[in-house]
């Protein structure tokens, strides 16, 4: 996926999750009024709604995120990144989910998840900086065989796990909110919660959740930089054809053309950023 096609498929789908988001309780009247609930009484109605709330948004909520995750899944692939950075951005979106479902949602429906309040969630700027990297990577720059840049994904990378681990309950909390999923774990969430609780403040070294988080956010947000601007500057199209077999058969007496620089300086397999996930870019044959 060119990065054209990313910035205009990751706008619309983010569009869509805004006015999903924004137009759910218009739905939700509507969807209540073709039901014929106000006909039986009782609370009939608010019966209908709690149902709708409570299985309905998160479905509808989870589904559109998945679609945003497979795009930047597919563009991380085609510059040369790995299925590691997919989980991290799965668990940055769940980490969202509480407060996207209960945004709009009906109050009933609100309690019987148990999102009776919801923070906003830091970790979601992790999928900001995500996103914004992804539109401005190519190739060259995700594959950049530079020692710096290798130091750089190693901090990139090391401020992406240290936040997953300080904002764990947080990513828990998103994915108890997935429908029948919370309730089929049972009593084992509340033990984990507050084995996360213990796991997260041992991360944060003291320091409150947030506060640690945004300073691996302002870490991961550096590191995306620098990688950006230690890149090549070469558009994936130019990387594409300089890294082309020569497909020119030399005539008798020739001299036998010689690889590009660019394809004789192939990214090594044992690049950091290989830890997470990630994968080296090889000449087409």
């Amino acid at each position: 996926m060119s990065a054209g096609k990313f910035r205009f498929r990751i706008a619309l789908s983010v569009g869509a999750l805004i006015a999903f988001i924004l137009t759910f309780p218009f739905m939700l009247a509507l969807l209540v009024d073709a039901s014929g609930c106000r006909r039986g009484g009782g609370g009939a109605c608010g019966a209908v709604a709690v149902v709708i709330g409570m299985f309905g948004k998160p479905l509808g909520v989870l589904i559109l995120g998945l679609v945003m995750i497979c795009f930047m899944l597919s563009r991380a692939r085609a510059i040369g990144l790995g299925f590691g950075w997919a989980a991290a951005t799965l668990a940055w979106f769940l980490a969202a989910l509480p407060l996207l479902v209960m945004v709009g949602n009906f109050w009933g429906a609100n309690f019987g998840l148990g999102l009776v309040y919801a923070t906003f969630p830091t970790l979601i700027l992790f999928l900001v900086v995500w996103i914004a990297f992804l539109s401005i990577a190519d190739v060259a720059t995700a594959t950049n065989d530079d020692a710096d840049v290798g130091i750089a994904w190693m901090v990139a990378i090391g401020a992406a796990v240290h936040g997953l681990i300080v904002g764990a309950m947080t990513v828990w909390s998103g994915l108890i909110t997935i429908p029948y999923l919370g309730a089929s774990l049972g009593m084992g969430v509340m033990k984990m919660m507050m084995d996360l609780v213990k796991v997260s403040n041992i991360a944060a070294l003291g320091m409150p959740m947030n506060v640690m988080l945004l300073i691996d956010v302002v870490v991961f947000a550096a590191a995306l930089g620098f990688i950006v601007l230690k890149g090549s500057g070469g558009s994936e199209a130019d990387h594409e054809a300089a890294t082309a077999p020569i497909k020119a058969a030399p005539s008798r007496g020739a001299a036998r053309p010689q690889p590009s620089p660019a394809r004789a300086s192939a990214p090594k397999s044992g690049q950091p950023r290989a830890a997470f996930g990630t994968r080296a870019v090889r000449p087409k044959s």
